[in-house]
């Protein structure tokens, strides 16, 4: 790996107090992969809610978003309206001497916290009151989280097409809050050249007939977002065959778009093989994007050392 060492560090505990529609929930997780089952409503995308708001950093108000559901949870909390506490394990020597200021020699961990106020403030402690842990561990990490895919009007065939796409999506989309992955910062400029082009074409054919436009009307042109551009793209993504006949990758079955499901994690996963980061992946209801014949594949490719 060009002479990069391999992060070790992992998350291996989840605290959370307050968030959404949980009080106080502490979850020990497993590496590399981490399994939550049960019913619905138990709170399965809310534990993953939590740890993606850990990574998105201290810009973004989201007190309304992930504030507790009950009253009286909110009447019992002091400052910090929200806490999620993620607790790192497994640090080699060189990452103990990293977080040196943070590291529990006891425990052979350390943990970091990220607090959301009444108003919305958001601020970061750490095990040992160490400063600057949350900005460490940003350089650690990438996060990808996978969506749930709703069925829509269309029904369930509707759901079926849409499965690559929302993983598409989320690897090249910023749709949340929280820094970009190095995909989508690419993505983001490659698109930006695209507007800045159609803009000014439009608005040049615009000012070339100013004239003949009627007193007082203005003409504005608004792109849509990136998000939008890329489903359109997908919608009309074709495959080849041997025999040059092209075929919609949207009529494909899901079999076929659960396989290239996994290959885009794990091409997510090959752009981080030379750099000291790991891919954070939170998948919603997996067994909905894989047909039980990858699932075996699945649970094989996960267990590189970028994977959680």
């Amino acid at each position: 790996m060009n002479g990069i060492a391999i992060v070790v560090v992992h998350i291996s505990k989840v605290e959370v107090e307050r968030f959404r529609g949980m009080r106080k929930v502490g979850v020990s997780l497993r590496n590399p992969l981490q399994v939550v089952a049960g019913p619905n409503n138990a709170g399965k995308t809310t534990l993953l809610m939590a740890l993606e708001s850990f990574f998105r950093g201290g810009t973004e108000c989201d007190a309304a978003e992930c504030a507790p559901r009950n009253q009286y949870y909110r009447d019992e909390s002091g400052r910090a309206l929200i806490k999620v506490r993620l607790h790192f394990s497994g640090l080699t020597a060189e990452e103990q001497e990293r977080f040196s200021d943070a590291y529990l020699p006891r425990n052979r961990n350390f943990w970091c916290e990220r607090r959301v106020s009444r108003t919305g403030a958001v601020s970061y402690v750490a095990s040992k009151n160490a400063t600057g842990v949350f900005e460490r561990l940003s350089d650690i990490y990438e996060v990808i989280h996978v969506p749930a895919v709703r069925i829509g009007h269309g029904g369930l065939l509707e759901s079926e097409s849409r499965r690559l796409t929302a993983a598409v999506s989320e690897v090249l989309v910023r749709t949340r809050p929280g820094p970009r992955t190095n995909l989508q910062k690419r993505f983001e400029e490659a698109l930006n050249g695209v507007d800045e082009i159609v803009r000014e074409v439009m608005e040049e054919s615009r000012d070339a007939v100013t004239t003949l436009v009627p007193p007082g009307a203005k003409l504005q042109f608004g792109l849509q977002g990136h998000q939008t551009v890329l489903e359109n793209l997908l919608s009309d993504l074709r495959i080849t065959t041997d025999l040059d006949s092209q075929i919609l990758l949207a009529d494909e079955g899901t079999g076929f778009q659960s396989l290239l499901s996994m290959g885009l994690l794990k091409y997510a996963t090959a752009q981080l093989a030379t750099t000291r980061k790991r891919l954070l992946v939170l998948v919603e209801e997996p067994e909905a994007y894989l047909h039980p014949q990858h699932q075996r594949s699945f649970k094989n490719c996960r267990g590189r050392p970028s994977w959680w």
